[in-house]
């Protein structure tokens, strides 16, 4: 893939260290989502333009607590999307601080 071609990747301003976070890129049609605790070799969510406008307009909903793993070390999980990606609380609201500041506000033609 083309480096002009590759996802430009990123991630809240209001995330404490980028490592452990929700990670986000538009493309020509639509977002994807990652969590940075994959290292890229995760699940990655893709949602069109009018779902992540959905998304980012809709109520955050919990589905319990889980315990995850990633590169060995277990980490307690609050927020999941589609049952696929698990964030803690504090990555969780980094994002969702980033996404009322408008951050993650992507057009239907972003720049790449």
């Amino acid at each position: 893939m083309a480096a002009a071609d590759r996802p430009r990747w990123r991630t809240s301003s209001r995330t404490d260290n980028g490592e452990k976070c929700v990670e986000v890129a538009p493309t020509a049609d639509g977002v994807l989502v990652r969590d940075t605790k994959d290292h890229g070799a995760g699940p990655v969510l893709r949602y069109s333009y009018r779902e992540w406008a959905e998304f980012l307009a809709g109520p955050v909903v919990t589905t319990g607590e889980q315990l995850t793993r990633h590169d060995g070390t277990s980490v307690l999980t609050r927020w999941h999307l589609r049952d696929t990606l698990h964030f803690t609380t504090a990555e969780w609201d980094a994002f969702l601080a980033g996404a009322r500041d408008g951050e993650f506000d992507f057009t239907l033609t972003p720049s790449r």
